[in-house]
């Protein structure tokens, strides 16, 4: 996901263009986002570029280009879908029972108990970062730091106690839709909390001032099911590869 606009740029080889992608810098890292291959260049012949040209870099590409350039020595990253919802039908939604559903309207530290549970060890998503990075993480994507003011749908889950149990941010990746624009940004819930993540998607879904909005699920992530159900489509996958 891109935090800042992003510069389409071109790669090449003796034998003209090989394919474009946007350049991004995040995290301390240099991304090839959305890499598309020029009509007619096989996968081969662009990882054999992007390994010459791109060395150190992350490259997210389609699956055939992904998996040659970790036959060529790239690290896989992730492996993940792109999925698009038009909004044209509008979800019912209510509050799930011993919950209650809110804006987003508690600061990062009350959430990120449930940001690091919602992913332990070996799920497809875990992050294998200490808890104040998972907290500087969350006040970013709040301050609107990253991707711009939350959005209308952005919400909370809280339990009876008080205790959030489950958050959706929607936030905005520049661009259009449906590889850009409007985005489900983060959407975790901790695991003693289950049948809030649905209803709190259902909000999100019936509340956003948007036509159409987008998100990102790793593979083996069983939240895909979900996403489908509420209407989401699969727009393309990629593999992400540190080369």
């Amino acid at each position: 996901m891109r935090t800042a606009p992003s510069i389409r740029a071109v790669v090449s080889d003796a034998d003209g263009p090989v394919g474009r992608y946007d350049r991004d810098d995040r995290g301390g890292h240099r991304y090839a986002d959305l890499f598309d291959r020029e009509p007619g260049v096989s996968a081969e012949r662009a990882a054999q570029a992007l390994l010459a040209q791109l060395r150190g870099w992350r490259i997210a590409a389609d699956e055939e280009l992904g998996r040659a350039l970790v036959a060529g020595g790239g690290r896989l990253l992730r492996h993940a879908h792109l999925m698009s919802h038009d909004l044209a039908v509008r979800p019912a939604w209510s509050h799930p029972p011993g919950h209650r559903l809110t804006d987003v309207d508690r600061p990062a530290t009350d959430l990120v108990d449930a940001y690091i549970a919602a992913f332990p060890p070996g799920h497809v998503d875990h992050r294998d970062e200490p808890r104040d990075s998972a907290l500087a993480t969350l006040e970013r994507h709040l301050s609107g730091a990253e991707f711009g003011p939350p959005l209308r749908g952005s919400g909370l889950a809280v339990a009876e106690d008080g205790t959030v149990a489950c958050a959706i941010l929607l936030g905005t990746l520049p661009g259009r839709p449906p590889l850009n624009g409007p985005w489900l940004i983060e959407v975790f819930r901790h695991p003693e909390h289950r049948g809030v993540g649905r209803a709190l998607c259902e909000r999100a879904l019936a509340l956003a001032d948007v036509d159409v909005l987008g998100l990102m699920v790793t593979e083996g992530n069983p939240a895909r099911a979900l996403y489908e159900d509420l209407g989401f489509r699969l727009v393309r996958s990629a593999l992400v590869v540190q080369v």
